[in-house]
């Protein structure tokens, strides 16, 4: 994947590179350019958040000391969260002509990270090892979260997807 979103960045370096050189602004490839450009940039600054999602959620399933077995709960609250990511991720890559997916995505995605961060926090029964495991899948979540819906310090608006901005959007 790492090696499929250089790649996308690149195309859209060399598309930016295109059209500042293109005396015919209106052309094709400078306009897909702009669409792609937002949501390439966005998932390549969230990709390291959500490849430790992954490899601490598959610590978390096979448990290895000092990590522990999650609770039931709060691996289902995990689960729903990590769902709602990969929701948020196609609605960006989806194009429609309207933002009502994305958006409808990244507030469904907040509303599950504040229900896994509440499960997590309210939990009685978790060890020094589960909570270890919990922390390792909820630490890069909010980042990723909003790396992807354009959040991030590096987007120049600080706003997100839910603001009806987009990711990244200049």
């Amino acid at each position: 994947m790492r090696v499929q979103l250089d790649d996308a960045l690149d195309a859209v370096a060399w598309t930016d590179e295109s059209a500042r050189a293109n005396m015919r602004r209106a052309a094709g490839p400078a306009a897909a350019g702009r669409k792609w450009k937002p949501a390439v940039v966005a998932l390549s600054e969230g990709w390291p958040q959500c490849t430790e999602i992954v490899r601490a959620t598959s610590l978390a399933l096979a448990p290895q000391p000092p990590f522990g077995p999650l609770d039931p709960e709060i691996r289902e609250s995990a689960a729903a969260f990590v769902d709602a990511l990969a929701d948020v991720i196609r609605a960006e890559f989806a194009f429609a002509d309207s933002r009502d997916a994305p958006v409808a995505a990244c507030r469904t995605a907040e509303e599950r990270l504040r229900n896994f961060e509440d499960t997590v926090s309210s939990h009685s029964g978790l060890t020094r090892g589960s909570s270890m495991s919990a922390g390792s899948i909820l630490r890069p979540s909010a980042a990723a979260l909003s790396l992807l819906t354009g959040e991030s310090p590096a987007s120049p608006s600080g706003t997100g997807s839910v603001d009806g901005g987009g990711p990244g959007v200049e």
